[in-house]
């Protein structure tokens, strides 16, 4: 892509789920990673946008933007419904880690013998994990198997943009 990969929400969404401008790669076994760098200088207070491992749950590692400046933040969701439910809950909050600037790099490994997902920030001494291991479960709410995704969303007000760069699996 031209000078990254541009993302502009157009809606205030509870969770990742509903980002309806969500880009996915499949993932593959028994283990991968999938790496981006996320420029979050265009979003608004209460955007996120990053990287995520989803099936019915997800973990998700990127940039927030609040009233502080921004950070790198790991969010995750464990459905509570049935196999076909979509949930509308909010995803719990892990970690999140002041940073500084408005540019992250953030990788997720999958690794399907454990069915999990480990997130990382890139720091100045290299990668370091971001929040805990998340199970990931098989479930028919969006499709058949964990995919990687790129998102960019709001929970306060729709209009902020993220860049994507130089993703890599």
């Amino acid at each position: 892509f031209f000078n990254g990969f541009h993302v502009t929400t157009d809606k205030v969404c509870r969770n990742l789920f509903f980002a309806k401008n969500t880009l996915t790669q499949k993932t593959l076994g028994p283990v991968c990673e999938a790496v981006v760098t996320v420029d979050g200088s265009a979003l608004n207070d209460g955007d996120l946008a990053g990287l995520s491992a989803f099936q019915g749950d997800y973990a998700f590692v990127g940039i927030t933007r609040g009233p502080e400046g921004f950070a790198a933040v790991m969010l995750s969701n464990t459905s509570k419904g049935g196999i076909w439910d979509l949930t509308e809950e909010e995803g719990d909050v892990e970690e999140v880690v002041k940073i500084d600037g408005s540019t992250i790099t953030v990788k997720v490994i999958c690794d399907f013998t454990k069915d999990q997902a480990t997130c990382f920030i890139k720091c100045a001494d290299g990668f370091r994990q971001i929040g805990t291991p998340h199970d990931l479960r098989f479930r028919l709410d969006h499709f058949t198997g964990a995919r990687f995704g790129l998102s960019c969303f709001s929970t306060v007000r729709p209009g902020g943009t993220a860049v994507f760069k130089n993703f890599r699996i």
